[in-house]
């Protein structure tokens, strides 16, 4: 079955930052492929048009241009934390990823995300929750693994 509009497709991927790095892959430990539905906008528009048509087994490399991928870096996505609202934690350095609970009062809800310590005093930890390649063109290279009817 070839890839079209609304079909399931599982894909084994690299995702490649502009240093041809590979930031992520299918291939890491805890990662999985990528199973899609076709043409739902989960991916950007370069990249479902180079699926289109290809079959299992089918390899495919795109070039995606800055931004498209994982959005333009959002200054509103850093932020500036009491260091006493954090635990006291001595693994909280310059550069790691932590995930952080956010409760929203007027809601009544609450949620979660990942963000990169870029600064860390004794007073305050600065968090910058915009992925690494926000902004940056990528690499997307992928193997179909299977296509099926949705």
């Amino acid at each position: 079955m070839k890839i079209q509009q609304n079909c399931r497709v599982e894909l084994a991927f690299s995702l490649l930052g502009p240093d041809d790095v590979v930031y992520e892959s299918s291939e890491d430990e805890g990662n999985e492929n990528l199973v899609i539905e076709h043409g739902a906008g989960e991916l950007p528009e370069a990249l479902t048009q180079a699926l289109e048509g290809l079959e299992a087994g089918s390899e495919v490399e795109v070039d995606i241009p800055a931004g498209e991928m994982f959005g333009d870096h959002d200054p509103e996505n850093i932020v500036s934390i009491d260091r006493s609202d954090l635990p006291d934690d001595p693994g909280l350095v310059k550069g790691v990823w932590i995930e952080v609970m956010v409760e929203d009062d007027e809601q009544g809800s609450s949620g979660a995300f990942e963000a990169r310590i870029v600064e860390n005093d004794d007073e305050t930890v600065v968090l910058d929750a915009n992925h690494p390649l926000a902004s940056k063109p990528v690499k997307f290279r992928a193997k179909v693994v299977a296509v099926s009817e949705a």
